[in-house]
């Protein structure tokens, strides 16, 4: 029985043995041609084993090198010398697949909880690590992708160019290894995107996994007695170390024994290069008291409060600009000096700032860390101390979180204009000006419209005309002002008002007409507000309002005409109070012949007097003037001097005197003739004469 059992088991292996073999031998290839290249050759690859794919990419070299030969084309020219080496490292990243990228089950037995202050913040690291690197190979797979773009676009080109040369010519096969090239490297760039997209997986899935630890571990932590000793051995070094530092940067700071404001470049590299270790030290400095409370919170202590180093932050936030730009004039004056330096001072000069540089990096990543175990800080203290000085802690909190969002928000780039980054702090800031100007401006047109109100002896026109003009010069500023904000330089709007005067030209004509038309009318005054005019277009009516494109005028039915300023200027205009607000009025009536003119006289120069708008004085007398026998009537003119200014401003004043003259005329019994015509018949028909008089008629036939 056992022999019949070995007997099964040997044949099994070999059949799987066979199986194995036969499967590897069983491979699909289809030969590469340059003459007739397929264009999804490597499709072929997708289906196959790692082990398949190796083989499938040795053959393929093969009949490269074959085809070459064939051909007659140069193993060692640009293209075809490049090919085994890509074909290489293809292999080489095949390889790599068989390697699995360790998944989140296996790294959590790897992410210890952290059970110190030193340990979470070890760990903090850890975790920033990991979203650093997973947010770079982010940017790597968008800039592959990016390039995979633009190669598949350049093959489709080259691949259209191949079908179009002749077939078995140089020529052709020249272009088909070219083709080849950038098909194997869009191969090797889509499988290194694969193996970066799993370890991009794998950095968020556990960076997610950290993340929840390092939350979690906030509560777990417990004091460390020991490292607080050494944090405090720590402190007073760097305390002596900040202290001798300080007094020698102050006198190279100070430029002691040389001239002012000509230090040479070695001692500004050295000042440079103690100020960035300064900076460093002092951090590092709030970062170990911060510790060092921290771990007291933790066993039991009072919370201290963390404004010392919010305040080092801070101070770190400003110095750090401060470095920074000193680093860069220090590095340009370097590159323009070097060759004026000996070789020894170029290495000396060189290595502080390198110094300098490594201190100021240095000093970020403990500014992070301050900044992180700062937050942590708060919770816990707001822990320990309890009730609502916990809420009071955490609506701190959340309001710094909230004005930091807000100031990304604003102090975000939105474009640049001059090379000056343009901000939404800048946009409100512009419309904020803009929206004071104009409240400045309407207050003000109003105050003098009060001003007006209360001194009767000065003009509205005149008010009118001093609000338009300041109107226009705040208006201006605000957008001066504006411009500035925005880092437009006003010394190169010559270009913008050359590009403007063109458009002015053709389509912008008729609006700068009309908005130079509107300065000349405030400036010079032919016209005012309040003016009595008649164009003519026959509009009459009084002037409300001079703006920029047009003038608005009110009509005796009080209805509002919009007249462009350049019928003003290039029109004929009647201003019926231009000069002076006295004008004389002809008011035409009729009366019967025969009628007593002394007696008309009398009754319409009483009915002129009962008007109010009248002048009555001596130089200014009202008369009555026969000026034409007419048809039916004697045509008299009454003129009367009156006011423009006085004058209803919705009424007609001839309707006024009118209606007062026929009132007058009929009290004094004089007639108001109408038209009258006499008939003279010379004959007419009997029987028309019969119909007209029936009872005449009808007495001459009974007679």
């Amino acid at each position: 029985m056992r022999s019949i059992l070995l007997i099964v088991l040997m044949c099994w292996c070999g059949a799987s043995v066979w199986a194995v073999e036969d499967d590897s031998k069983n491979l699909k290839y289809t030969p590469i041609s340059l003459s007739a290249l397929s264009a999804d050759w490597w499709t072929e690859l997708e289906s196959l084993s790692i082990e398949n794919k190796l083989d499938y990419l040795s053959l393929l070299e093969q009949d490269i090198k074959r085809e070459l030969k064939k051909t007659s084309l140069d193993e060692n020219s640009e293209n075809a010398a490049l090919i085994p080496p890509l074909i290489q490292q293809l292999s080489v990243q095949y390889s790599k697949a068989e390697s699995a990228t360790p998944g989140i089950e296996e790294t959590k037995d790897a992410l210890v909880p952290p059970e110190t202050v030193e340990q979470w913040l070890a760990f903090y690291n850890q975790t920033y690590r990991s979203e650093r690197d997973a947010a770079l190979l982010t940017e790597e797979l968008a800039r592959l992708t990016l390039l995979n773009n633009e190669r598949d676009k350049a093959i489709s080109r080259q691949l259209v160019d191949y079908r179009r040369l002749a077939e078995g010519s140089k020529e052709r096969a020249v272009l088909a290894v070219e083709i080849l090239r950038l098909q194997l490297t869009a191969l090797i760039s889509s499988e290194r995107m694969g193996h970066l997209k799993k370890r991009q997986s794998y950095l968020e899935k556990r960076y997610k996994g950290q993340q929840t630890l390092l939350e979690n571990a906030i509560t777990q932590l417990k004091p460390d007695p020991k490292k607080r000793q050494i944090w405090t051995q720590q402190r007073s070094v760097l305390l002596e170390d900040i202290k001798a530092g300080s007094k020698s940067l102050y006198p190279l700071e100070q430029g002691v024994g040389y001239e002012p404001d000509i230090l040479p470049l070695q001692v500004r590299l050295e000042a440079l290069a103690l100020s960035a270790k300064l900076a460093n030290q002092t951090i590092t400095l709030a970062l170990i008291e911060l510790k060092t409370a921290f771990d007291s919170a933790l066993e039991g202590g009072n919370a201290a409060s963390s404004a010392p180093q919010e305040t080092v932050l801070k101070q770190w936030g400003v110095q750090k600009g401060k470095l920074s730009a000193q680093f860069n004039d220090l590095f340009r004056a370097m590159n323009e000096s070097s060759d004026q330096m000996s070789d020894t001072e170029r290495s000396q000069a060189w290595a502080k700032l390198q110094q300098a540089r490594q201190y100021m990096h240095e000093s970020e990543l403990r500014e992070r860390e301050v900044e992180r175990l700062l937050k942590t800080y708060r919770t816990i203290s707001g822990e320990r101390n309890g009730g609502w000085k916990s809420g009071l802690a955490q609506t701190v909190s959340w309001g710094r979180s909230a004005v930091a969002v807000v100031g990304e928000v604003l102090y975000y780039p939105l474009f640049s204009i001059n090379e000056s980054p343009v901000t939404l702090k800048d946009l409100v800031w512009v419309l904020l000006v803009m929206v004071i100007a104009i409240l400045i401006s309407a207050h003000t047109r109003k105050a003098l419209v009060r001003f007006g109100e209360s001194k009767k002896s000065i003009s509205e026109s005149s008010l009118f005309t001093i609000g338009r003009i300041l109107h226009y010069i705040i208006i201006v500023s605000a957008v001066l002002i504006g411009f500035t904000t925005l880092g437009i330089d006003l010394s190169k709007l010559a270009l913008v008002a050359g590009a403007l005067s063109v458009g002015i030209g053709f389509g912008l004509q008729s609006i700068f007409n009309n908005f130079i038309s509107g300065l000349i009318l405030l400036f010079e005054r032919p016209l005012k507000v309040g003016d009595l005019i008649e164009l003519e277009s026959g509009v009459r009516g009084r002037i409300r309002s001079i703006n920029v494109r047009s003038t608005q005028v009110a009509t005796w039915d009080n209805i509002d005409i919009l007249v462009p300023n350049s019928e003003f200027i290039s029109g004929r205009v009647t201003n019926y109070t231009f000069s002076d607000d006295l004008r004389r009025l002809h008011i035409p009536f009729g009366v019967a012949y025969g009628s007593d003119k002394e007696l008309v006289r009398k009754a319409v120069l009483e009915a002129a007097e009962k008007v109010p708008h009248t002048l009555t004085n001596h130089d200014h007398q009202a008369d009555v003037w026969l000026i034409n026998y007419g048809d039916s009537s004697l045509d008299f003119e009454l003129v009367v001097w009156v006011k423009g200014n006085t004058l209803p401003k919705r009424g007609n004043p001839k309707a006024i005197y009118l209606w007062e003259i026929e009132t007058a005329l009929a009290q004094y019994g004089v007639e108001i003739p109408f038209p009258q015509r006499d008939l003279h018949v010379r004959s007419v028909d009997t029987a028309i004469f019969s119909s007209l008089n029936p009872v005449d008629n009808k007495k001459n036939t009974q007679s």
